[in-house]
């Protein structure tokens, strides 16, 4: 394709070409709407595609709420077609219900169906730009968001199995504009765009023109101070990283999936600002979009105010903060206390405890577990925490009742309900974290089965 010098070294080819080099190699799913943006970022990765070895696949999401959907998902079809990209669409199922407005709705949709086709080491490329930023940055604005949010789109980072690029955020939409006025480029015009019921489409239509009569250079100026925040967020990133490798302990009192656990005390002697940024950047760690700063310094709150037997607790999305004793804990979010019902197993090869959880896996050894020889192996009768229940773990010792003997190993209440009590004949034989009591352990010789609790 021969090109002016003029036309190779344009802000569009430019930008185009750096993103093409930083993903030489990769398969890059593009977001393809048909609009302007996406048509002639493909069209310029097209070009570029085979110098720098990438593959391409037009990832186009049909909502199916406007009469001409069908119409732009052909159009993009045939363009692929035309140019030899692979092209693939999928009928969103959108759910106007749910919580949320429209627009969030429709992009969430289009986004989980990219993230269900991307492998591992994918990149995902869409053709936001600097007024899609200065839009976003006023929207956040407006909702109250923090530094995070007001620094805009993110021109990179991890998504889903590999990464997310905007190649054109440093482009104003007229730069994209005449890119493809002076190609000839055809493209699809959504007329939802011009839809004033949509927060954004607002305040492009309404405000933006405001803005400018008053101010002609505030998108630049906008756009400015969302990169003055983005620098701000990552120099806050670097101190909770730095705070969390000082305090975050291993949790190995814990049998099932954590993030660890930080010292209360130690949350305590920092200010309340710093202490909530070393949160919400451990929180990143178990999910992307961490809690708000009301939330957190609610929890420090709560933290401030408990003792150790008190409760302190944090929930959102998939995650939680949770307290015992003098530590905060992070874990995937916990299911209330359920009651279970008792039940008997043969002990061969496996047991699923879906209400809890967890799968029982029994392993036959010597020396190890319940002996075989001498016990009834077929009346195993899996039962669940009773505070009450007594265990002797060694010959000559006392009996215990498990709640002291959890307390002891420092186990949290949250995790106690989850752990299966193996009886035989009525009487306690075996606790996962806790061991094997001492009248049914297998001795160095005999045969014995060993029961191995997994998370399901």
């Amino acid at each position: 394709m021969s090109r002016s010098a003029t036309e190779l070294f344009s802000p569009v080819s430019r930008a185009a070409g750096r993103f093409a080099a930083q993903v030489a190699g990769k398969r890059v799913l593009l977001g393809y709407s048909g609009g302007v943006d996406s048509h002639v970022l493909l069209y310029e990765l097209t070009r570029v595609a085979s110098m720098h070895r990438i593959a391409i696949v037009a990832l186009h999401g049909n909502h199916q709420v406007l009469p001409k959907s069908n119409q732009w998902e052909q159009h993009c079809r045939q363009v692929c077609q035309k140019i030899g990209v692979e092209f693939r669409s999928h009928r969103l199922p959108v759910d106007f219900d749910r919580a949320g407005g429209r627009e969030k709705v429709l992009r969430e949709a289009r986004y989980a169906w990219f993230k269900s086709v991307m492998n591992s080491g994918d990149v995902l490329a869409t053709a936001h730009h600097l007024d899609d930023q200065v839009e976003t940055v006023l929207f956040r604005l407006f909702r109250g968001s923090g530094v995070r949010g007001l620094a805009g789109i993110s021109p990179v980072r991890k998504w889903g199995k590999g990464e997310l690029y905007r190649p054109f955020r440093d482009l104003w939409r007229s730069d994209i504009l005449a890119f493809a006025e002076h190609h000839h480029l055809e493209w699809v015009e959504d007329e939802s765009n011009r839809d004033e019921s949509f927060d954004r489409n607002f305040l492009r239509e309404r405000l933006m023109p405001i803005l400018r009569s008053r101010w002609p250079g505030s998108p630049a100026t906008i756009a400015r101070a969302s990169r003055h925040l983005a620098a701000t967020e990552t120099l806050l990133e670097q101190i909770g990283s730095e705070d969390l490798g000082r305090w975050h302990l291993a949790a190995d009192e814990c049998q099932f999936t954590n993030f660890g656990k930080i010292r209360v005390s130690r949350l305590m002697a920092l200010s309340p600002e710093r202490a909530a940024n070393l949160l919400r950047c451990w929180g990143r760690r178990a999910d992307p979009e961490a809690p708000g700063s009301g939330q957190l310094f609610e929890l420090l709150r709560q933290l401030a105010q408990s003792n150790g037997a008190m409760k302190a607790r944090l929930v959102w999305k998939s995650v939680e903060f949770r307290r015992y004793r003098d530590c905060l804990y992070l874990l995937p979010a916990q299911a209330d206390p359920m009651p279970h019902v008792a039940r008997y197993w043969m002990a061969e090869p496996l047991l699923d405890l879906p209400v809890a959880g967890v799968r029982l896996r029994s392993r036959r050894g010597v020396g190890h577990g319940i002996r075989a020889s001498g016990t009834n192996i077929p009346a195993i009768e899996v039962r669940w925490y009773n505070q009450k229940i007594g265990l002797r773990l060694a010959r000559g010792a006392r009996t215990r009742t498990l709640r002291n003997l959890f307390q002891e190993r420092g186990v949290p209440p949250w995790e106690r309900w989850r752990l299966p009590v193996l009886c035989i004949d009525d009487s306690v034989a075996y606790v996962p974290g806790i061991g094997v009591a001492a009248s049914f352990a297998a001795r160095a010789d005999e045969p014995g089965i060993e029961f191995l609790l997994e998370e399901r």
